[in-house]
């Protein structure tokens, strides 16, 4: 019984937490769907012209060096974990031939610095 109630209080002050980073820190809106349901933790699909899914995305290419153009993302998903991680599938040029990438990064926009911070990688194949 002591079990249940802990997990419900800490489900409430979780639920509360994130209500307040959310105004300040632009959290990802989930796609709706019918069958959406609450999964805190849980990685879950979002619009693929998401404001903060660019942004992260092109701060990770400016520090990977990604000589990437014509970028067209096909599927984004984001996951609440210690920030924002997203997980990318998109088509790009790279040297005048389209490859298929991934990314996956994990963007802090709460914390206060000049800068956005990421940490990630891109794969393209």
């Amino acid at each position: 019984m002591f079990k249940s109630f802990s997990i419900a209080i800490v489900l409430v002050l979780a639920g509360s937490l994130l209500q307040n980073y959310g105004e300040a820190a632009k959290i990802p809106k989930p796609l709706r769907t019918k069958s959406a349901k609450l999964c805190l933790g849980c990685a879950r699909e979002i619009s693929t012209d998401d404001k903060e899914l660019n942004k992260g995305l092109n701060v990770l290419m400016q520090l990977e060096n990604a000589n990437l153009s014509n970028l067209k993302i096909l599927k984004a998903t984001v996951q609440t974990v210690a920030g924002y991680k997203y997980k990318t599938e998109f088509e790009a040029d790279l040297d005048g031939k389209k490859k298929l990438c991934k990314s996956t990064f994990i963007v802090k926009p709460w914390e206060k610095i000049k800068r956005l911070r990421v940490k990630g990688s891109i794969i393209c194949n």
